[in-house]
């Protein structure tokens, strides 16, 4: 039986995610599945494609070379009730209007930066708080 990041994940790659980007282009995931080592410390992602399987731990998944944040949030798929507040210096805001920027932009920064900040241990979690897809 799936579990609910394991579900999540497969969703994700059903909407279009090609995980870790480019180099998958050729023989993409196709699903994935989750284990954890015997002590529970550590979970990891088994993602298969019709040619292969590879292995990475629930960290590299929410790095930024596996395009996941890229995606959730370009894709409008950030659950609202977690949304970031910009704080920062007032001077910033000056230099920032001129760039542009969109609002998937600081969503996808924020979600990189506070899942990077997160303990192994808090990385289910806080996926399965931040992304929205259609099931949940």
């Amino acid at each position: 039986m799936e579990n609910k990041l394991e579900q999540l994940l497969n969703s994700l790659i059903e909407k279009g995610w090609i995980p870790f980007g480019e180099w998958c282009h050729r023989s993409p995931y196709k699903r994935v599945s989750i284990h954890k080592n015997y002590n529970k410390e550590r979970t990891y992602v088994l993602f298969y494609s019709n040619n292969h399987s590879h292995w990475k731990v629930l960290r590299q998944v929410v790095s930024k070379e596996s395009w996941l944040w890229q995606f959730v949030c370009e894709n409008g798929m950030v659950n609202e009730k977690h949304k970031h507040e910009r704080i920062l210096d007032p001077t910033f805001w000056e230099w920032w209007a001129d760039c542009k920027r969109q609002e998937h932009d600081w969503n996808y920064w924020y979600r990189l930066i506070e899942s990077a900040l997160k303990d192994e241990s808090e990385l289910e979690e806080f996926l399965l708080s931040n992304i929205k897809v259609g099931w949940q």
